[in-house]
Formats: C-alpha cells, sequence, structure tokens
C-alpha cells in the first residue's frame, strides 16, 4: 500500500510539473493577441547562471535496502537488532537454562552492488553495548547519532575468510556468545538487566565495493541452532525488527572546480538557478527542456542505476525551503546527459507566481544508493557542458 501511496503522488507531481493550466500566462494571451511561436536557449543567449552543492542529513530507517561497504569517498555501516521471540518449545528451558547455542549465522538477499566486481569486500560484526543513555535505536538513526552509540571491540563475524554472496544471498557466521547476550538481555535471564541493541557491521580496510541488501520484503534473518535436553536440536530463525544503514563521507573525496556532485546515502545534493530575462514575460511556455551532461569518468553508478533526478522549486534557497514538496520534475538519463521537462516551474517565474530561487536537485534513489553523479557546472571551461535550459513558447504581441 505505502508503495502503491507513493507511486500515485509520484505521477501527480510529474504532471503538475510539466502543466501548469492555471497560470496567468495563459489567461493573458488569446489567439488574436499571438504573433508567433519562439524558442528562448541558455546557451547562445548567454545569461547568467550558478550551481552549488550542499550536504542534507537524510534518515535512511525507511529505505527499502540497506548497504555496507565502502569506496575512496564513503563508508555505509549496517546497524540491525533482531526479534528473539521463540515458541514455548524453546523458551521453556530459558529459565533453568538448560539450553546452549551450538551455531548462529546471517542470511541477507543482495539486491546493489557499487565497484569492481573483483574489488575486495569484508566486514567486522560488533555487539552494541550503549546507545544515548540506555535507549534503544530506532528508525531515526542517522551518521550523527553514531556518536552517542558504543560498541564491544571484538569482532562476532567468525568467518575465516572474505565475505562471499553466493548468487545474491550473503552468508557469514557469528559467534553464539553474542546471540546468548540478546537472549538473556530480552528475557532478562540470570538477572540480566541489560538490553538487546542488536550489532553494528562496518567494512573492514581494503573494502572497495559496497552492496545493498532487501530490507522490507526479506530482511536479513538470524539462524540459530539450539541444543536442547536429550542432545535435541531445534533450529530457529529470526527476522530483524530494525535494521538501517547511514553513510559517513571520507577525507579523501576528489572534486573539481567545473563540477557538482549529486550523491546517495550522504546526501549530496545540488542547486542550480537561471536568471531568466524580463523579455519572457507575458509569455505561455509549450516546454521548458533542463539538460545536465556528466562527467563519467568522475561517476561511480551502482548495478541499478541512478537514472533520475529529482527537481524541485525553491521559495528560499538560502534557507533550502521548497515552494512545494509535492510538485517534482524529473530529469531521465540517456547516455552522458539528464533531461527533462521543468514547464510547469519556468511558467510560475514569469507569471511571478513564484519568485525565481532556482531549483534543488537530487537523486531520486539518493536514501538507498551510494552512487555519486558528477555534472558540470556552471563554470565549466567547453560551455556545452554547462546546465542548459531551452525554452518552447509563444509571446503576447
Amino acid at each position: 500500500m505505502r508503495l502503491l501511496i507513493v507511486f500515485f503522488v509520484f505521477i501527480i507531481s510529474i504532471i503538475s510539473c510539466s502543466k501548469d493550466p492555471t497560470s496567468t500566462g495563459s489567461k493573458q494571451i488569446s489567439v488574436s493577441d499571438i504573433i508567433s511561436t519562439a524558442i528562448f536557449d541558455s546557451d547562445p543567449a548567454n545569461i547568467n547562471q550558478k550551481t552549488s552543492n550542499y550536504s542534507f542529513m537524510l534518515k535512511p530507517g525507511s529505505a527499502s535496502q540497506i548497504i555496507l561497504g565502502k569506496n575512496n569517498y564513503a563508508e555505509s555501516d549496517v546497524l540491525m537488532k533482531f526479534d528473539l521471540t521463540v515458541d514455548t518449545s524453546v523458551s521453556n528451558h530459558f529459565a533453568s537454562s538448560s539450553f546452549a547455542i551450538k551455531s548462529a549465522w546471517v542470511t541477507m538477499d543482495s539486491t546493489y552492488s557499487l565497484g569492481n566486481q573483483t574489488a575486495p569486500f569484508d566486514f567486522s560484526a560488533f555487539n552494541i553495548t550503549q546507545y544515548n543513555s540506555g535507549q534503544y535505536w530506532n528508525l531515526g538513526f542517522d551518521r550523527d547519532s553514531a556518536s552517542v552509540l558504543s560498541y564491544d571491540n571484538t569482532d562476532q563475524n567468525t568467518n575465516s575468510f572474505p565475505a562471499v554472496i553466493d548468487s545474491t544471498v550473503l552468508q557469514f557466521n557469528v559467534n553464539p556468545n553474542m546471540v546468548m547476550s540478546w537472549l538473556k538481555a530480552q528475557y532478562q535471564l540470570n538477572g540480566t538487566t541489560g538490553k538487546n541493541l542488536g550489532m553494528i557491521l562496518k567494512p573492514k580496510s581494503g573494502t572497495n565495493k559496497f552492496f545493498g541488501f532487501d530490507a522490507i520484503s526479506t530482511p536479513p534473518q538470524l539462524h540459530v541452532i539450539f541444543q536442547l535436553p536429550a542432545a535435541k536440536l531445534d533450529t530457529v530463525t529470526f527476522s530483524t525488527n530494525y535494521t538501517l544503514h547511514f553513510v559517513t563521507p571520507l577525507s579523501n573525496i576528489v572534486t573539481r572546480p567545473d563540477e557538482f556532485y549529486l550523491e546517495g546515502g550522504l546526501s549530496l545534493r545540488g542547486t542550480l538557478f537561471f536568471d531568466l530575462p524580463s523579455s519572457l514575460k507575458n509569455s505561455l511556455f509549450n516546454k521548458a527542456t533542463l539538460t545536465l551532461t556528466i562527467d563519467t569518468l568522475n561517476t561511480f553508478d551502482g548495478s541499478q542505476s541512478s537514472n533520475t533526478i529529482k527537481v524541485q522549486l525553491f521559495a528560499d534557497s538560502a534557507a533550502r525551503k521548497l515552494a512545494d514538496s509535492l510538485t517534482i520534475c524529473t530529469l531521465i538519463r540517456t547516455g552522458n546527459q539528464y533531461s527533462g521537462d521543468i514547464n510547469g516551474f519556468v511558467q510560475k517565474w514569469i507569471d511571478g507566481k513564484v519568485l525565481n530561487q532556482g531549483m534543488l536537485l537530487s537523486l531520486t534513489d539518493e536514501i538507498t544508493s551510494v552512487a555519486r553523479i558528477a555534472i558540470y557546472n556552471s563554470t565549466a571551461q567547453n560551455k556545452d557542458f554547462r546546465p542548459r535550459l531551452k525554452l518552447y513558447f509563444i509571446q503576447k504581441k
């Protein structure tokens, strides 16, 4: 149901972006007043334009996938906590401590990757011991929250070899003692007063790749083999009740002065402003094509390509305040360019409905990717690579 609602809003937003049937421009121009159709192109017109970057703090708890790994510009860690509720056939043995954990392992379904197929990938698992003075972490966690998260320094990933994804499933063994501590905390066994806060997965040094894993349809699962009385073995599978990832920027990010960057996870967003001439007043716009050119050599994209950019209209660019958060235009990638129609935005600017404060640019999938898309900015030496706005319109006599 949540996906259907999001899809409905997305479709309505696209329609309202490209069409603006209530614009004052359409009311001002009658058929008898039209002199001709015209085209305005920001490239030969050489109008002032400006691009910039800024970082936005994402709350990734609602993401449909979790991402683990790192490369030269970012690291993504994963938190997961399992609901250890068990059937009475097992829990009846807890009070007398007449049970043991023989083995435990976690499985995760891979849905995404970024990086060379042969690049190294491995990670550690650490038991979380404290969060924010004794609270439980939740889906509102972000990278700033990591400063109040504590975990022990013993790796609980007991695999003796680097992580390998078999087909689409990642499996790794975890220390049974960690799982036992979670059970004791959840069921308050033997006077335990702590909390089951789960574990944090962190990529190891040398890792140069990201993997994404399903967090909703087939979330991570913990498999535990219990040793019960009379040598009976019972295998129980637990699902996560909370799982999320958070991305931290690394200091060795390479940037160029003639580019701006859109990045998932962190998230890095862009702003774009065109200083449109007053001569466009009293115009009715049929189409307004915005085109952005990608520097493919400095772009890092995932197996699920970040092939669309979300464009939104600023009411106040300094405060990052949007004119309407539900009205979205979409730029679609073809080759080394993103392009799309922002006709509705331009009409609002020219009609004076919204002061031209520019636009907000972000990756549509910024919460579920760690892609870094390099786009030539307004100062690119080759003017053909700069952001370009081409307007098709009719104007009153």
